[in-house]
């Protein structure tokens, strides 16, 4: 399991009972706290980027101060536009209205309900700024190979934007066709950055 991103192993179930705080929840689901200083992990994803998306695409990141657990947002930038917004209160509603759906299932206990629901959101690609950071940290440590074949839609998205992905494979590359919508843009935006017609 050690060659498992961090941001895709099951996370280690709360030692509560049928529902648990927030704080427990969160520690849970996250499986760890980030651990990289944030303008450190900026500048360390940034110089992936490959030349011709360089100082076009931007990550961003801010606490909200007066918030509980200072809360607060990830979001991407492109040519200064923000072009993906990964916000925690979206991502607590987003997790409690898809928890409603499992809360009818009789074999899916409140635990395996809100795991269920963080999978199922983080497949649309809404990510907490926790979230945000841990996957981050994550990326940094994946070939490329693995990044591309990752279940995260923000790993997958930007494999598209990294030097590594040489122009020859992005030639080649071929996205499945229900490839996240983020995915598909930043792969769009990569080919268009680096002079190819889209074959996708």
């Amino acid at each position: 399991m050690s060659d498992v991103p961090q941001s895709e192993r099951p996370a280690r179930q709360p030692r509560v009972g049928a529902e648990c705080s927030q704080r427990q929840l969160r520690l849970s689901l996250n499986g760890r706290k980030s651990i990289m200083r944030w303008s450190k992990l900026k500048t360390t994803i940034e110089n992936h980027f490959a030349a011709s998306v360089i100082g076009r695409v931007a990550l961003h990141a801010t606490r909200y101060r007066q918030a509980h657990d200072d809360e607060g947002r990830g979001w991407i930038t492109v040519d200064r536009k923000e072009a993906w917004n990964l916000c925690t209160f979206r991502y607590w509603r987003a997790l409690y209205e898809t928890k409603e759906k499992f809360d009818t299932e009789p074999d899916v206990s409140a635990w395996e309900a809100y795991y269920l629901s963080a999978a199922e959101i983080e497949k649309q690609g809404i990510l907490s700024l926790e979230r945000f950071y841990i996957t981050l940290e994550d990326y940094n440590n994946l070939s490329i190979k693995q990044a591309l074949d990752s279940k995260s839609v923000l790993i997958q998205a930007l494999a598209m934007l990294d030097k590594r992905l040489g122009k020859r494979r992005l030639r080649s590359l071929q996205l499945v066709p229900d490839a996240h919508p983020m995915v598909r843009y930043f792969y769009t935006f990569r080919l268009k950055a680096e002079g190819i017609d889209g074959n996708s």
